[in-house]
C-alpha cells in the first residue's frame, strides 16, 4: 500500500492519492467534520474471476456503509477508472465520519480522492433509497449481460438478500464476505466465476 493523503474538506474534496493491494484502514477525516454525502474517484484492476474491491465508510458511531464495490460480475471491464461513485453513501444525514476501510481480494485499487458533501439536502433518506435502487438495477443489468456473454445458464435479479445493507450482509456472511454474485441469484445453474468458460475456450482454440 502506498498512502499519502491531504485534507481539504473546506473545498469538499479529500485527496487520497494511494494505491492498495491488501486490506487497509485509513483516517482521512477530521474529528469535527460533518458530511451529508460521500463519493469516491479511483481506478480498479481485478486480476482474477474471484477478485473483489470493497470500500467501506465508517462513522464515529462505528456504523458501516458500503461506499463502493467491484467484482467481475458487476463490471464490464476488469481494469477501469470511475468518478464520484457511491453506493450507500451518496446521501447522508449529518454524519460525523471516522475512517475508510478497504477490502482487497486479488486486486489493485488506486484511490484518487473522496468528495464530501458539506451542505444539508432535504429528503436525504428518500434520495438515498432512490439512488440505491438505481444502483441495484445497474448491477443486475450488468450481471445478466456478463452471464449472457459467457453463455452461462443462470440469471440474476434483485432479491431479498441483495437488497440487504452492507451491515446486514456482514452480520450474516462475515467481515470479508465475497459472494461472487450469489446474492443476486434468481434461477438456473449458478456459476461463481464468470471468466472461466471464456478462458477455457481460448485455451482450447490455442491448443488446436
Amino acid at each position: 500500500m502506498i498512502c499519502a493523503f491531504s485534507h481539504i474538506l473546506k473545498a469538499q474534496t479529500i485527496i487520497i492519492d494511494s494505491t492498495f493491494t491488501t486490506d487497509a484502514e485509513i483516517f482521512p477525516f477530521n474529528q469535527t467534520d460533518t458530511i451529508f454525502g460521500l463519493t469516491l474517484t479511483g481506478n480498479i484492476t481485478l486480476n482474477t474471476d474471484t477478485s473483489l474491491v470493497r470500500i467501506i465508510f465508517v462513522d464515529n458511531n462505528s456504523e458501516e456503509y458500503l461506499l463502493y464495490e467491484a467484482y467481475p460480475y458487476i463490471v464490464d471491464d476488469w481494469d477501469f477508472e470511475f468518478f464520484n461513485e457511491a453506493d450507500e453513501t451518496k446521501y447522508l444525514n449529518n454524519i460525523q465520519p471516522y475512517s475508510i476501510k478497504v477490502q482487497i481480494v486479488n486486486s489493485s485499487f488506486e484511490f484518487t480522492s473522496l468528495y464530501a458533501a458539506s451542505e444539508y439536502t432535504d429528503f436525504t433518506d428518500s434520495l438515498q433509497l432512490v439512488h440505491k435502487q438505481a444502483m441495484e438495477a445497474v448491477k443486475v443489468s450488468q450481471m445478466n449481460s456478463n452471464i449472457q456473454q459467457y453463455q452461462m445458464i443462470w440469471f440474476t435479479a434483485e432479491t431479498s438478500v441483495s437488497q440487504l445493507t452492507f451491515a446486514e450482509k456482514k452480520k450474516l456472511f462475515g467481515e470479508n464476505y465475497n459472494m461472487l454474485g450469489l446474492d443476486y441469484y434468481a434461477g438456473g445453474v449458478y456459476d461463481p466465476v464468470p471468466g472461466v468458460g471464456e478462458a477455457e475456450e481460448e485455451s482450447s482454440a490455442m491448443s488446436t
